[in-house]
This record gives structure tokens, sequence and C-alpha cells, in this order.
């Protein structure tokens, strides 16, 4: 029977991308395929029906590629210790196991977890054309010329599949040296992931310029490791120190476990820390995470202005711009008004919303609040979103929390190795506190936050319906004398306090117009009332304190370990 045909688009990635600077495993030496399967680029991609039931456990990957009879690409199926596959499956229940391009960017010098089926790299001495193929009786050790030990026909690709035969020059810097009378050990960290590369060389190579904090450049052969600590090392053949660092005046020791406190005086340099590294890591994986939630749900991203003459929260702590004294402005101001940097994106998502159902922001936002507590920034990046035709504050609670679980989830997937480490080390606990953050409590109609949370049980806690007096002007009135509400929202977790914010906005225009007399900023603002007189709907929207999530999630108690260069009241180094 032919094979049936795959017509499922599957999303083309780049070569440079799925293999960017990793020493991997491609196809394992411990891999059974099945007899003449053909893995030629460009050819058909089918399943036949042959029950595969005696594909064994990959050796060193954690991915078994494997082909049908009637010479269709091979399949790409996770196995686990003592999985089989007995019949190849049906292109509709495959489609799910195509990885996602996240999953195709979690590669490292140490690792390579997934390779698209057909897309193999073809070394430059593999066959120009023509199929390859690969015999179950492949399960020997490779001769040194790179042959098949079969001595099948001269298309085979054994030897081109190969580790043992993978060159890779990695670049990073030493976390560590250890020589024995022999050979030389280094472990070589490029910052893409928390493990490092094992770089094993000959004695020979032994200098005082390969020391910790070393940058090098390593030519060898990835070959398998013989040490249950990582699955495959390097076997160098040069080491080249590209740049040296004297140890003894580095601030950053060898195998000491430096506190925060102490990084932090170094801001310049902390980032070569595992824990700082670790932390930036999960940073990275969780904007991409909250990028991807509103993607998904069909948000346009908006990029608001950080110079703005406007006050969002009307606190009135703000940093005024102003040009340099060396710059001649005829006027009295540069602006002909006097503007500051922004606290926040909302009136600007606002003016958006106008035209796009469903919008958001993500940028740095400044606050001059002269404090050094652990809780507060002079610089700081949130997340806001507003959306238009949204009628309760159920409806917005909803996607307040759907962002947090998403990008939490995503986070603990992607970047499990850095979220153990600050979990290990710096929060001991705070796994457990993490997992009972999916449990959310009721509402609650009290501005007692961290009581609030303790007596719920530590578990994120929703305050709606915050008394008028205490909110600005666009949060919508609830008419709900004498009590005088509006419709706003926090969302309190434990550790951290308020995480969100946010409300339905007033859109009634003789409302709004009413608010802005009572405070005096009619003309201000008359722009924000011209919105309600054209085409004006329920709409609202919140923020999210993205440094305080990332405390949230990793446990750390101080905000300015959260970001990479804090700016604090009385600091602003670099």
């Amino acid at each position: 029977m032919p094979p049936r045909t795959h017509n499922q688009h599957v999303p083309h990635i780049p070569a440079e991308t799925r293999l960017k600077r990793m020493c991997s495993v491609y196809l394992s030496v411990g891999c059974k395929v099945d007899k003449h399967a053909n893995i030629g680029p460009g050819m058909e991609r089918g399943w036949g029906e042959k029950n595969h039931s005696e594909v064994q456990r990959c050796v060193l990957g954690s991915m078994c590629l494997y082909g049908g009879e009637s010479s269709a690409q091979p399949d790409l199926l996770p196995l686990g210790s003592d999985s089989t596959h007995q019949k190849v499956r049906e292109p509709s229940t495959f489609t799910s196991e195509w990885p996602s391009q996240q999953q195709m960017q979690r590669v490292s010098l140490a690792q390579a977890e997934w390779v698209l089926p057909g897309e193999l790299p073809t070394p430059e001495w593999a066959p120009a054309s023509g199929s390859w193929h690969l015999h179950d009786n492949h399960r020997e050790s490779s001769p040194e010329d790179g042959s098949c030990p079969s001595n099948c026909s001269e298309n085979c690709s054994y030897g081109a599949l190969m580790v043992q035969k993978m060159r890779k020059e990695p670049q990073g810097w030493i976390r560590s040296v250890r020589s024995q009378k022999e050979v030389l050990f280094l472990h070589v960290n490029d910052g893409s992931s928390l493990e490092s590369l094992q770089v094993v060389a000959d004695s020979s190579f032994v200098s005082r310029e390969l020391a910790f904090g070393s940058s090098v450049e390593v030519q060898g052969q990835l070959v398998k490791s013989l040490s249950k600590r990582q699955n495959v090392e390097l076997k160098a053949e040069k080491i080249e120190v590209v740049g040296n660092c004297d140890a003894k005046a580095f601030p950053f020791k060898y195998k000491e476990r430096h506190p925060l406190e102490y990084l932090r005086q170094y801001p310049h340099l902390r980032c070569r820390t595992n824990v700082l590294g670790s932390i930036l890591r999960v940073r990275s994986e969780a904007t991409a995470a909250i990028h991807s939630f509103f993607k998904d749900r069909g948000f346009v991203h908006i990029h608001t202005p950080v110079i703005t003459s406007n006050d969002c929260e009307g606190a009135g702590e703000l940093f005024q711009v102003k040009p340099s004294s060396k710059i001649k402005v005829s006027e009295e101001n540069f602006f002909n008004v006097p503007v500051f940097l922004t606290v926040s994106g909302q009136l600007h998502l606002e003016v958006m919303s106008g035209a796009f159902t469903q919008v958001f922001t993500f940028g740095p936002t400044f606050r001059a609040e002269n404090s050094q507590s652990r809780r507060h920034l002079a610089e700081f990046y949130m997340v806001e979103a507003e959306i238009s035709f949204l009628e309760s504050l159920q409806d917005l609670m909803q996607v307040m929390e759907g962002l947090f679980k998403t990008t939490t989830m995503t986070v603990l997937s992607n970047c499990p190795e850095d979220v153990e480490l600050c979990h290990k080390f710096i929060a001991p606990g705070q796994k457990d506190r993490l997992e009972q953050l999916s449990n959310w409590g009721a509402d609650l109609h009290t501005e007692h936050e961290k009581y609030l949370v303790r007596h719920c049980g530590d578990v994120p806690v929703f305050v709606i319906n915050y008394p008028l007096a205490l909110k600005p002007f666009y949060m919508r009135d609830n008419e709900d004398s004498p009590q005088h509400t509006v419709a706003a929202v926090d969302l309190l977790v434990p550790g951290v306090g308020e995480l969100f914010g946010g409300s339905l906005r007033e859109e009634r225009y003789h409302f709004l117009e009413q608010r802005l007399a009572r405070s005096g900023l009619t003309e201000a603002y008359q722009w924000y009332l011209d919105l309600r007189r054209f085409g004006s709907v329920p709409h609202g929207g919140f923020g999210m304190g993205f440094e305080r999530y990332l405390q949230c999630i990793l446990g750390i108690d101080n905000i300015k370990d959260v970001i990479p260069l804090p700016r604090f009241t009385h600091s602003c180094l670099l």
C-alpha cells in the first residue's frame, strides 16, 4: 500500500536558528532505524503501515528518527526510557507532536532537544545528490574515516550522522578549570543555558591564561561523554584565549556563592554569574511568553511614547524632560508644554482602542519616588492592555488571570533549570508556594493587601470596587451611593502585594466631564473627552508590573535583582 501523503504545512525554521551554536545530537548512535529508510531532503512526507515494534531507546538524544518501508521521510517522536512505537501515527494525530518555534530555539552548547525531520544538516563530505539511508545494523562504533561499518553503498549517511564526526567551534567564557596530570577539563558557557559544555584537552594546553572568567574559542570534535553528568563533551584540538581575565582581581570567585546584595555592587559584571544569568534568561523567556499570549488572542502591539505631557496616575511623581543647556531653543520650552517621562501607556492605549478592539504595550515606565526600598525602582517595565466592548470586571479579571497563568506555565516549562536554581539557592520553598498560585481566591472589598493574601491562604486575591476618592478620574463610577465606588480591580499575590491593577474606563461623556472639572483637568484632557464624543464604547484595561511578576515566580526579595541595570534614587550606574 502506498504511503499516505502528509500535506500539513510545516512552518520553515532556518537552519541557523535551529542549530545555532550548539553541540547537539542529531541522530543518536543507539537509534535503530528501519532498513533502508530514505531520509533525503526534498522527499515526500508520508507514513507507511508497518508496525515499528523494534525501535529502541536513543542512547544520546531525546528524539528518535525512523522511516517507513515505503521510503518516506522519517517521523520525529519522543521516546521514553523503554518506549516502543507500535504503529506509525496518522498525520492528523501526529501534527500535535511537531515542535514549536520556541522549542526549536531552546538549544545550547550542551544539548539539543528537537530536530525537524527531513532537514538534517548536510556534511561537506555527504553525497551531493541521491537519497541517504541508514541500515538497522548501524549500532557499532564508527571507523576513524567516518565510513559505514557495514560497507554498504556509497550513498550511506552513517558517518555523516555520527556524533563523533561533528566538528564544533564553540565560543564562551570559562566557568571552571581542572587540570590533571595528563588531561585538562574546562567548562565553557556562552550564556544560552545554565549548563556548560565540558571541554577535554591534552595537558599541553595548560596555561595561566586559561582562567575563570577568560573568554575562549575552542575547536574540536563532539564526542559522547564517558561521564554521567553530560551526554556529550568536546575533545579540543585548539584552544584560543580571546580575552584574559585576572582571576585574583575579578570580584567573583569560582565555587563561591555570592549573595545578591554583594552582586548589586557590580552591575556591570554581575550578569556573568550563574544566578543573574538564570534570572535574565527567565526574564527573556517571560517577555516572549507575554508577547505570545497577546498575539495568540488577537491583540495588536502598540508602541506608546516614552515622552508625554500627561500624568496618567495623577500622583505627581514625574521626571520632567528638558533639553540640555547647550541647546538653544527659541521658544520657552522645547515642546511648548511641560513634558515628562511616562508613568503609564494606558491613556495612549485608550486612543488606540478607538480603532482596534484589543491592544497592548510592553515597555519602560518611570516614577520619581524617593525610595530605596526593595519594592521600588525609578525605571521599570509595564505590561498594559486595553480591551474595547468590555462591560464587566469579571471579563477583565479572566484576561489578567490567563496572562499570569499562561506566562508562568511557559516559563516553568522552558526554563526549568534556571527557575530551579533560584528556588533552591535564593528562595527555598518558593516552588511549593508557586504551585499554590494555581488556586485563586475570591473577590474581596478591602485594601489590606498582605493581610488579605495571608488570610486567604497565600493565594492570589482579586480586590474590586475601590472608593472613588482614592482612584484616578478615568475609572468608571459604579453609581452605588452611599459607598460610591469605582469599577477597579487589583490582583494581590503572596510576597509581592499588588501585581496587577485595572479598571473599567468611564466611557460616559457627562460623567467624565464632571470628574475632570472637579479635578481642574478639563483643558489638559480635552482630547480625552473627544474620545467619548466620537464613537465611544465600553472598555477596560489593566497593567502588570513586569519586575514584580518576576519577583513573584522566582521568589526574589529585592526588585533590583530582577532587572539588568537597576535605576533608583541616588543610583544610576552606567
